[in-house]
């Protein structure tokens, strides 16, 4: 698949009824890139980061703004194949939902625990004493 029929890909998929109005599936998805000359198509359930060994596709799909439904904007070039990758975000996989969940709950018990040390023990800060201190070697 060469970088033109991606994007072509790319442009069809965007511009197409079903995108448009929010009722886009895989399967479409599919039958347009195959139609634009895909040389194959893959679906990955629970993709983790580096999976692939495509560090561009890594920050699409990790970046900001990435949601449900989100298709590249450009085609990403795996250079270890040469082929150029267009993808969608279909859902999130379990996997991810657990490590996103499993973050967030470690998170709150450890903002909790240092509320509570916090209060028990707090911090004061003798500006005094600290602006004596020399530090050498520190840019």
């Amino acid at each position: 698949e060469t970088k033109e029929s991606a994007q072509e890909a790319i442009n069809a998929i965007k511009s197409h009824e079903t995108f448009v109005n929010g009722t886009f599936s895989t399967g479409t998805f599919t039958a347009i890139a195959n139609e634009k000359g895909a040389a194959g198509t893959q679906s990955y359930t629970d993709y983790q980061k580096g999976g692939l060994g495509v560090s561009d596709f890594d920050t699409w799909l990790f970046g900001e703004g990435v949601t449900m439904g989100s298709v590249t904007a450009t085609p990403i070039q795996d250079t270890s194949s040469g082929y150029y990758i267009i993808a969608i975000y279909e859902k999130p996989g379990v996997e991810n939902w657990k490590v996103d969940v499993k973050d967030e709950l470690l998170n709150e018990r450890a903002e909790a625990e240092y509320n509570t040390l916090a209060a028990t023990y707090p911090i004061t800060v003798n500006e005094k004493a600290l602006r004596k201190i020399k530090c050498v070697g520190i840019d």
